[in-house]
């Protein structure tokens, strides 16, 4: 079993799912785990872009006393973990994880896939096995008044040990971005097209 986990982070450092009683992890960040990091860097009442480091941001954005204490991920409620590059799974777009807490403990981190149909799919199916996925038809537009295209996508759901679940579409948001959501029970159920 250990083997197997190392060939795992190996292979897609970033993503790691353990099983034999340890939680499953994106990003760096794990389910059933208190989040242990710091707030992102602030410049002027604002974050500051870093690859370099995995932080966490408050959606609400910067609004601390300078000289208070440095502020701690809420208990319950949404933090954005800024991933930093290395942490990056290959499927992951962009660097924002959306993070929900609930009694200090994570419940569900999502992060955006590139879209498409196939590489996000297989790369998702290598970590948790197999899976049956749905296809999907995705409209999106090319801009203005332009006709609406269509492109095929995936849906698919995995559960892993406990009571851990895996959510993944390929056009969530249109034909570019998909989504994964690795959650438990204890998260709200998902609401397609929005980032939760």
């Amino acid at each position: 079993m250990k083997c197997y986990l190392f060939v795992l982070a190996t292979a897609w450092p970033g993503l790691v799912t353990s099983h034999g009683g340890h939680a499953a992890e994106m990003a760096g960040i794990a389910l059933n785990q208190s989040v242990t990091m710091n707030e992102c860097a602030v410049r002027q009442h604002d974050y500051l872009p870093d690859e370099r480091t995995t932080c966490f941001k408050l959606p609400t954005g910067p609004s601390r006393d300078p000289y208070a204490d440095a502020p701690k991920p809420p208990a319950n409620g949404r933090i954005i973990v800024n991933v930093s590059l290395p942490d990056r799974p290959g499927f992951m777009s962009g660097s924002e994880a959306q993070v929900l807490l609930r009694n200090g403990l994570t419940v569900s981190i999502s992060v955006r896939t590139h879209g498409g149909e196939a590489g996000d799919f297989r790369a998702l199916k290598d970590l948790f096995g197999d899976a049956s996925p749905r296809h999907l038809t995705v409209p999106w537009n090319t801009g203005g008044s332009g006709p609406v295209l269509t492109q095929t996508g995936l849906q698919a759901d995995w559960i892993l040990p406990g009571d851990e679940t895996v959510y993944f579409s390929s056009g969530e948001f249109g034909a570019f971005l998909g989504l994964v959501r690795l959650q438990t029970s204890a998260a709200p159920a998902h609401r397609t097209g929005v980032r939760d």
